[in-house]
C-alpha cells in the first residue's frame, strides 16, 4: 500500500506532466525561428 502523501505527489507530477507537455506542444510544432530569434 503506498501512503497517501507520497500518492497525491506521484499524481500531481503526472498531472503537471500531461499538463506542460500539453501547453508545450503548440511551440514544438509551430514554425522554425531563425537561430537569431530564439532568444527575445
Amino acid at each position: 500500500m503506498v501512503d497517501p502523501v507520497i500518492r497525491d505527489r506521484i499524481q500531481g507530477c503526472a498531472v503537471g506532466a500531461a499538463i506542460g507537455d500539453a501547453l508545450g506542444m503548440p511551440l514544438e510544432f509551430g514554425p522554425c525561428r531563425p537561430l537569431n530569434r530564439l532568444v527575445r
